[in-house]
């Protein structure tokens, strides 16, 4: 039986490369919105790599409501 963090792995794998739309938490608001869009490039245990037009984002993931396929 797998791990709960062995599937969310497997999760954030089946997204690198993809574009994905993040909506965020309570004040967590990193743009004047409650939402990110741009492509998945990384994650780590804690966090999740973000590029939109060109420019990283560092996202923590305990301020992700909920992440979708855009």
């Amino acid at each position: 039986m797998a791990r709960a963090g062995q599937a969310s792995n497997n999760f954030y794998e089946s997204l690198i490369g993809k574009s994905i739309i993040i909506y965020m938490i309570g004040k967590a608001r990193i743009t004047n919105g409650d939402f990110l869009d741009g492509i998945l490039i990384g994650f780590d245990e804690y966090t999740l790599i973000l590029n939109r037009d060109g420019e990283k984002y560092l996202i923590y993931k305990h301020a992700i409501e909920s992440i979708c396929e855009a």
